[in-house]
């Protein structure tokens, strides 16, 4: 294993990542149960940095001279380097690892006089154009196990006699674009390195290549289990034959510029048989024109994925519709994960069968303008796992009804709806008559932002629609009108923040829940008809926050709880009193400014310690 490293000249650089898989190439790792073989090379490396067999410099490594001096002395006979023309004369007849360094005055006949060299297991010729020998070398070198060579401008039919080949790396530039049929009997083959080379078409059945793991080339990098992503408008050829053929290990896969294919490529792929893809991502190219929309539609039907898919993401589509054969009961059972965004502009109605099992969906189309829901009467709900949906940016998304009802998201925990400039109201559309039955059981946090619209939520804030909410967060809701009596009822309530909503009307009599450990009120209307009563027996309140808050006048001492911790006013213009600078004394944190109708002996700004949101 060190005594390779004798083809490494002296003071020569080299990186762990690459010596390693030269070392598994090699066959010099030995296999341990299932650990990689490259973590067990990664392994024994750091032992021999540890023994003083390495030493770094600058992120590569070394070989301190004393021990290449005798690393060479005990691989004589098994490794040497060609260093000039004369050399070639003095190679062992048994050498099994060779290096040539020097492209000076060597010939093609320097280069075929190694045919005869048999034994030869490493080849490294990193610095001259090998196409007038490859052909020699492949028929004659059979037992080649790694071959490193400058450029070459093909790679000939006789490459497939290196039945033993595992390591293949071509380090320059060269108008190699293709590989042959036989490249495809490689069984053996693990890593391909040609990130010079524009390889744009491949034959043959990629999948015999069983032992490939990294296959590296111009613009493009497959590893084993990796994510694979590919843009189709420069590697169709290339990309699309890894996909059809080697990439049944690969758990991610990305395809960018989907305009570039037909629905009869798309369809070859087949990834509804690929049942290792755990995510896939669908990017269509920025610009388009209207009559890609079909065509949009036709290749996403024909890009069908696995039921055991994990993670769908779909980018810049152009159909008016989402194919319903994709989401249908029998359909990605194992989707936990849905996301649709960044403007898909055609897209009108999006069909989603009952019985899918997404645990998160996220939309964000600006011009949405439904929701279909296709009713099946053998299923109960539409996404029985689902536990996150962010609704976002859905310009034309005026109810949600169709979609959010706690009968079609029964485990659903978290709930946001931001920039849905169109919706007018939450509660009434999301609780129909027919689903005053089990709550959202599991909903604990619900967001809604920026929806310019919006003028009510009543209905959804109450105990009996939401029995374990720990936080609610509504803000630059600018119609929103008010807030029910009822949210006092939400006993598991913990963090509540409104602000930016200056057009609400708050009832008297409303009375925040005991159970709040944090309250935000930020520019929020007018509070005269509530306050203080809303903040009395607040007894676990650690933390309030009182900003533009216009109509309060006075907050008496008696309010403030003893687990209150931190306290922020600010800019609310009409406070006079909060009891007195005594009955803040306690507090650990304190902000009290830009309040100028304020009696108590309270010096403006006032700030103790530091405020934590």
């Amino acid at each position: 294993m060190f005594c390779i490293l004798c083809c490494v000249p002296k003071d020569e650089t080299f990186q762990k990542e690459r010596l390693v898989e030269i070392w598994v190439a090699e066959g010099l790792v030995e296999p341990e149960g299932d650990s990689p073989p490259t973590s067990i090379g990664c392994r024994y490396f750091e032992e021999l940095v540890n023994e003083s067999f390495f030493q770094e410099v600058s992120g590569s490594y070394v070989i301190p001279h004393l021990l290449h001096d005798m690393a060479r002395l005990v691989s004589r006979n098994d490794c040497f380097i060609i260093r000039e023309k004369a050399d070639f004369g003095k190679v062992p007849p048994d050498v099994r690892h060779l290096s040539i360094l020097s492209r000076k005055g060597i010939d093609k006949a320097d280069l075929l006089s190694l045919c005869k060299h048999t034994k030869l297991r490493t080849l490294l010729f990193r610095s001259k154009d090998i196409s007038s020998v490859i052909d020699h070398w492949c028929s004659s070198l059979h037992r080649l196990r790694v071959m490193c060579c400058g450029s070459t401008n093909e790679l000939p039919d006789s490459i497939g006699n290196l039945k033993h080949l595992r390591y293949l790396e071509i380090t320059g530039g060269c108008s190699l674009n293709s590989v042959p049929l036989a490249f495809c009997y490689l069984y053996s083959l693990q890593i391909v390195y040609a990130r010079n080379c524009r390889l744009e078409t491949m034959r043959g059945d990629f999948s015999n290549l069983i032992s490939l793991r990294r296959f590296e080339s111009h613009g493009f990098d497959y590893s084993l289990g990796c994510v694979l992503d590919i843009d189709l408008a420069y590697w169709q050829g290339l990309g699309l034959g890894f996909i059809k053929n080697v990439s049944s290990d690969v758990k991610g896969l990305c395809l960018r510029n989907l305009g570039y294919i037909s629905k009869n490529q798309a369809a070859e792929l087949e990834l509804k048989n690929k049942q290792r893809l755990n995510s896939l991502e669908l990017n269509w190219r920025w610009y388009r024109r209207e009559e890609d929309n079909d065509r949009d539609i036709e290749v996403l039907q024909a890009l069908q994925p696995p039921t055991s898919l994990m993670s769908l993401h779909l980018k810049r589509y152009g159909g008016v519709f989402l194919p319903i054969s994709w989401f249908g009961p029998q359909n990605l059972q194992s989707s936990t994960s849905l996301t649709v965004d960044t403007r898909c502009d055609g897209l009108e109605s999006k069909l989603l069968a009952e019985g899918t099992s997404f645990s998160r969906v996220s939309q964000r189309i600006d011009d949405l303008n439904e929701m279909l829901v296709d009713s099946n009467q053998d299923t109960t709900c539409i996404f029985p796992s689902m536990t996150e949906l962010t609704i976002s940016e859905c310009g034309k998304l005026s109810s949600l009804e169709h979609l959010i009802q706690p009968a079609y998201i029964p485990a659903i925990k978290k709930i946001t709806i931001e920039n849905c400039k169109s919706l007018t109201s939450i509660g009434h559309n999301l609780l129909g008559s027919s689903t005053r039955g089990p709550p959202f059981s599991s909903l604990t946090s619900l967001i809604v932002c920026s929806c310019e619209e919006l003028s009510t939520i009543d209905n959804l804030l109450s105990q009996e629609y939401l029995p374990v909410i720990h936080k609610i967060k509504v803000e630059w809701c600018y119609k929103l009108m008010s807030l029910p009596v009822g949210i006092g009822s939400l006993s598991s309530l913990r963090q509540l923040e409104i602000s930016g909503c200056p057009s609400i009307r708050w009832p008297s009599g409303l009375v925040f829940p005991s159970s709040l450990e944090s309250l935000n009120l930020d520019e929020c209307g007018d509070m005269s008809a509530c306050v203080p009563s809303c903040l009395e027996n607040l007894t676990s309140l650690v933390s309030l926050s009182l900003k533009k808050c216009v109509g309060i006048q006075v907050i008496p001492e008696k309010v403030w709880s003893k687990s209150l911790q931190q306290l922020w006013i600010t800019d609310c213009p009409d406070l006079v009193s909060i009891g007195g600078a005594g009955a803040i004394a306690q507090l650990r944190v304190v902000i009290i400014k830009e309040c100028p109708k304020m009696e108590d002996k309270i010096k403006q700004p006032h700030t103790r310690g530091c405020f934590i949101n």
